[in-house]
């Protein structure tokens, strides 16, 4: 692991106080719904906020580990914020999730990275 991918990971464990690196080398970013994404492909930075971006922002749009809807929504909450406080800007997660997750378009997600997290390369898809 580089220098680079090394302050990545810090950086986000940094929002997300309860994500630890397991023995598989994968990253577990939420323990309480086994939110994570491995770590073998992260060569650069970019591949650190790809993976989360992909592998991430469904647990974060739609879990729902608690019985009462109250809990549900603090949840999403809290976790959308950390993301967001992380990323350094306001986005919509359900949009990503929609348009990124599952790793449904690398390349968009890179794009998407590169572009400074412009909401309107992924608005484009959704309309188009």
């Amino acid at each position: 692991m580089n220098n680079e991918v090394f302050e990545e990971l810090e950086k986000l464990m940094s929002y997300f106080p309860d994500s630890f690196i397991n023995r598989q080398l994968e990253f577990i970013l939420i323990p309480k719904t086994n939110t994570y994404f491995s770590l073998r492909d992260c060569l650069t930075k970019n591949d650190v906020i790809s993976n989360v971006l992909m592998y991430c922002t469904r647990d974060i749009a739609k879990a729902m580990p608690y019985q009462q809807q109250k809990r549900n929504i603090d949840f999403y909450v809290v976790n959308r914020t950390r993301l967001e406080k992380y990323l350094g800007l306001s986005i919509n997660v359900n949009v990503v999730y929609h348009c990124l997750g599952n790793g449904i378009n690398k390349e968009l997600t890179y794009r998407f990275i590169e572009s400074g997290f412009d909401m309107t390369l992924l608005y484009k898809e959704i309309t188009e």
